[in-house]
């Protein structure tokens, strides 16, 4: 196992199905095979320190209503993300010990010496798996550009009431005949009026930098631990379903010697891929409820913007919400897809059992595939905070409560 936190050392096929996850999840300490030393602390520290810079400015913004009711959203969305985002990096790091047998076990099947049949069944999973996570990064790049193409090239300048610490200050005649001092506002990358405005002109290429690294931040933790959850659930179920395929062979053996060995093998294999389910289930199950509430949150405020938006013929800030939906949707629906492939995999053993030869396997033997359907019969379940498992249920049922929620919305601003 030592060797695996190398990647020298893995197989070729190894490294093509999980160096892209290594990559994202390294720069913040995600990656569960990194040793434990200074230079991880730092970077965990480094990523939590970047996104919890994220989530205080923009939160100060909300608690003293500063700027418009669209800056308001926009605060919302990055507290909403940046507190998922620190959610991830605390759990990663607290639960490191659990996920790290997923992946050495994946990294050891793609080392190991399996049928073309079997080999095809894992590529399988990967062509899925990095589908996904093209999909998802990509969204998260195209929301990002979005965002700050709406606010550095699209917002119009606005003028707002200076302080005393401002520079390049204007004075407007009221009505009364009295000058107020005002200042126009500066661009940031997400909503700092009040806090930021005033801070130098030469400081204020820093904060900008600073900002984008945050953003960057964010978005690497996001969607790097997402790619690498589905990467890593995703060839458990490939392992699951060559479980189940070599379960309806059992009973074909010569003699019973052969019989037994091949039995034991298999079960031996069944309870390690179980160790590995609850590893992750122990490891993501609040991540799964932090990212329903924020799902549903965001879907049904940015559902609400998007139709405000398309009443005032603002074409921008509507394609920036759908494109926000959009991808909470996606995020949604990986955690119930993966969720739902995982229990329908470990329910699938029972069939594949019960389908082979067992019949023919002596009496103390047989008796043995009675306890693997036993144990088959307890679902494997990924849940959202042992609340409640995620399958393809629950998505239709966070678009059913956005949808609900939004209806509530709309009769209260239309009354």
């Amino acid at each position: 196992m030592e060797n695996f936190y190398n990647r020298k050392h893995w197989s070729q096929e190894a490294r093509r199905a999980f160096a892209l996850f290594a990559a994202i999840t390294w720069p913040f300490g995600l990656w569960p095979l990194i040793p434990v030393n200074f230079f991880l602390t730092f970077r965990v520290l480094l990523g939590i320190g970047l996104v919890f810079g994220t989530v205080a400015i923009p939160f100060r913004e909300m608690c003293v209503r500063c700027g418009t009711a669209e800056d308001m959203i926009d605060d919302l969305i990055v507290v909403a993300t940046g507190s998922l985002a620190l959610s991830k990096l605390i759990c990663y790091h607290v639960y490191r010990d659990r996920l790290r047998p997923s992946v050495t076990s994946a990294i050891e099947d793609w080392s190991s010496d399996e049928s073309k049949e079997f080999k095809n069944i894992m590529t399988d999973q990967e062509r899925t798996y990095k589908s996904v996570a093209f999909a998802l990064i990509s969204t998260a790049a195209a929301s990002t550009f979005l965002y700050s193409v709406k606010i550095f090239f699209t917002e119009p300048d606005r003028w707002i009431e200076a302080k005393d610490t401002d520079v390049d200050v204007t004075i407007f005649n009221n009505t009364d005949g009295n000058g107020t001092l005002m200042v126009l506002r500066k661009r940031f990358l997400f909503p700092s009026t009040c806090t930021l405005n005033d801070v130098p002109p030469f400081v204020y290429p820093s904060v900008i930098f600073v900002q984008y690294m945050q953003v960057l931040a964010t978005c690497t933790v996001n969607t790097g631990s997402d790619a690498f959850f589905i990467a890593v659930t995703s060839h458990l179920c490939g392992q699951l379903e060559i479980l189940k395929t070599k379960f309806s062979t059992i009973g074909e053996e010569i003699d019973c010697t052969e019989s037994r060995k091949k039995l034991n093998s298999l079960i031996e294999r069944h309870i390690h891929l179980l160790e590995l389910a609850a590893g992750l289930e122990d490891a993501y199950n609040m991540i799964v409820f932090t990212q329903l509430l924020v799902s549903v949150t965001l879907i049904t405020v940015f559902g609400f913007s998007f139709l405000m938006t398309l009443e005032e013929n603002n074409y921008v800030g509507a394609i920036k919400n759908i494109v926000v939906i959009q991808f909470m949707l996606l995020q949604t629906f990986m955690y119930s897809y993966v969720g739902e492939n995982l229990q329908c995999q470990g329910d699938d053993i029972i069939t594949s059992v019960y389908g082979s030869s067992w019949y023919e396997l002596p009496n103390h033997l047989s008796k043995n595939v009675i306890f693997v359907m036993m144990r088959s019969n307890v679902p494997l379940q990924l849940t959202a905070g042992k609340f409640f498992s995620m399958t393809r249920a629950t998505f239709m049922d966070v678009i059913k409560t956005s949808a609900s929620y939004l209806s509530v919305l709309r009769i209260m601003i239309q009354e």
